[in-house]
């Protein structure tokens, strides 16, 4: 289109991207669709303002903590009957969308209740940092917790990290602001252990 910032292409096609970046690696010019989206909506965010609906997605990881911390009763609210129809009107969310369920007992929780790794740092040869990104630590965190009894069984030293959000949803949505200081807070918390040989 003339204006990439124009409506249309930015809820009806932009809006499509998930950001897999699949399109990368079939199209032959290597066009970054999932990067060239991030800075569209973000010149469309710019000039026309953003959505409630943006807003709440770029700000995942808030939600997902409230889901978390009130769960198993976040998760009864939405088959509350009424609720989904409440959302798709007001929010923009599809009523037949299946939404995420969230888990009280997060991927950190369950780390600190195990009592940390189970390889002393002094015994092995590799220590690793994991972040459980935001689905992961509120909604799956079965997946966490393999990680780390994988990473154990390999005889790593493995610590949770307190971070969960690295900026990634609110890069996908457009917010770039606050996905760079997000970014940059992740990193000045990483660098002591990068620096001192941990691999993340």
């Amino acid at each position: 289109p003339d204006d990439p910032t124009d409506e249309e292409f930015v809820t009806e096609v932009m809006d499509l991207c998930i950001g897999c970046k699949g399109c990368a690696n079939d199209c032959p010019s290597e066009v970054d669709l999932a990067k060239l989206k991030a800075e569209v909506t973000h010149a469309y965010h710019e000039e026309h303002g953003s959505s409630l609906r943006s807003k709440m997605f770029a700000n995942f990881d808030v939600l997902a903590k409230l889901g978390s911390t009130f769960a198993p009763v976040s998760n009864w609210a939405s088959k509350v009957p009424g609720a989904r129809a409440v959302m798709e009107q007001t929010i923009g969310i599809a009523s037949d969308r299946t939404l995420p369920t969230f888990e009280r007992e997060t991927v950190q929780k369950w780390f600190k209740k195990r009592g940390g790794s189970r390889v002393a740092a002094d015994e092995a040869d590799r220590h690793v940092l994991l972040i459980p990104d935001t689905y992961t630590h509120y909604s799956h965190p079965d997946v966490g917790k393999a990680a780390v009894e994988v990473l154990e069984a390999a005889g790593v030293h493995v610590e949770v990290a307190d971070v969960t959000d690295v900026g990634r949803p609110a890069f996908s949505k457009g917010f770039l602001d606050i996905a760079r200081e997000t970014a940059a807070e992740t990193v000045e918390t990483l660098v002591p252990r990068i620096e001192n040989g941990w691999d993340v």
